[in-house]
């Protein structure tokens, strides 16, 4: 059994929020923001280079990064990169940054002029260009609006997914077979937005066709709670499955689209303190989920079921 790594380092730590992904090698790679009354700031460690885990790097000492904002993804050469949202102590302006490790040492420099503070998500297709979905807050911090990127030949190129209101506080990205982008996002009147985080914003999904934006609202409004908690997952066949924490009354919901309408089902009742949320969906098109509630570690399998077909034959004569 490997050793658990020291992940704050030497500081005492008030609490870490974490992100993790494997490399093609199976190598971990860790990003998390740990915080006390002192400090907060980003790291990064891993086990790529050595049987035990390297000794942790400040990603960011400087700023103050958004807990809820971290994203990680490794790409084809097993390289580590980095989005998150982060305030400039003395100006409080808030950016959008990316670093990214080059193969010799680390590179952190904002993205555009782009204002963020609550969610990132990155990805990288199968040409191994990245992928960003994030909410960019407006100026006037009523509200924020969705926006995509990619890095290509070294430069962003930031489009605007949704711009009604309050979209994508809390969000989740994954990429279809042919490279498309697909995003579960919040969305929430923004004269709320700016007075309480939980104003029971509805959930929406949106997904490229032909490099133009769709948008569909996936049920009734519901309340993701102060945790926020979703994720979205693609099938083989590219249709979403997606869990999120609901709240009034308090539950971890999974939804999936059958044909033109979406279903759900219960997975927990009575999830109030749920964090931690991941999905993923098998080669049988089985969606897993992981979870914490009430500080135990939670696993659960969903089965899809194939409905009999109804046969209409004709009355046999008399």
């Amino acid at each position: 059994m490997k050793s658990t790594p020291s992940l704050a380092g030497s500081e005492a730590s008030l609490g870490a929020v974490t992100r993790l992904a494997l490399d093609a090698q199976g190598a971990h790679h860790i990003a998390y923001i740990s915080y006390n009354q002192f400090s907060q700031r980003l790291y990064y460690v891993t086990d790529q280079q050595n049987p035990d885990w390297q000794t942790p790097v400040v990603l960011d000492g400087a700023n103050f990064p958004s807990p809820s904002s971290v994203a990680l993804a490794v790409d084809a050469a097993n390289r580590p990169h980095v989005t998150y949202c982060a305030q400039e102590p003395n100006t409080l302006q808030q950016q959008l940054r990316y670093a990214h490790f080059d193969g010799s040492q680390w590179v952190n420099a904002p993205i555009g002029n782009e204002q963020c503070w609550y969610a990132s998500a990155l990805a990288f297709d199968s040409q191994d260009v990245l992928h960003v979905a994030f909410y960019s807050t407006t100026q006037d911090g009523a509200g924020g609006v969705l926006k995509h990127g990619k890095l290509l030949n070294g430069a962003w190129t930031i489009e605007v997914v949704y711009d009604s209101a309050d979209a994508g506080r809390r969000l989740s990205l994954a990429l279809g077979s042919d490279d498309s982008a697909h995003i579960l996002y919040t969305h929430g009147p923004a004269n709320q937005a700016a007075k309480q985080i939980d104003a029971a914003p509805s959930l929406n999904y949106a997904y490229q066709v032909a490099g133009q934006w769709q948008i569909q609202t996936v049920g009734a409004a519901q309340s993701v709670g102060a945790t926020g908690e979703l994720a979205l997952a693609l099938d083989s066949a590219d249709q979403p499955f997606f869990v999120y924490a609901a709240q009034n009354p308090a539950a971890l919901i999974f939804a999936w689209r059958d044909g033109g309408a979406w279903r759900s089902s219960g997975v927990e009742q009575e999830a109030v303190s749920l964090q931690g949320l991941a999905l993923q969906v098998d080669s049988d098109g089985n969606p897993r989920v992981a979870y914490s509630l009430d500080k135990l570690q939670k696993y659960a399998v969903g089965r899809r079921v194939t409905l009999p077909t109804m046969l209409h034959l004709p009355l046999a004569s008399r």
